[in-house]
């Protein structure tokens, strides 16, 4: 149940820069340069939002 709702939880810049431990200025640099990295969804214009799901996969991925 928790892996089911965390595979559906969107997370808000601050919190991806939590996750990972960079700054909001990587985190935007990695979404312009690298193919690799989770793309956000943007809810609105000024709402941009970070699957937790593919943001911790993408970690698990970086550390093995």
């Amino acid at each position: 149940m928790a892996n089911d709702l965390k595979s559906k939880r969107l997370i808000n810049i601050t919190r991806v820069c939590e996750i990972l431990g960079v700054s909001p200025s990587t985190i935007h640099r990695w979404v312009r340069n690298r193919t690799d990295f989770p793309r956000p969804f943007r809810l609105s214009p000024g709402c941009t939002r970070w699957s937790e799901a593919e943001i911790e996969a993408w970690r698990s991925d970086r550390v093995a």
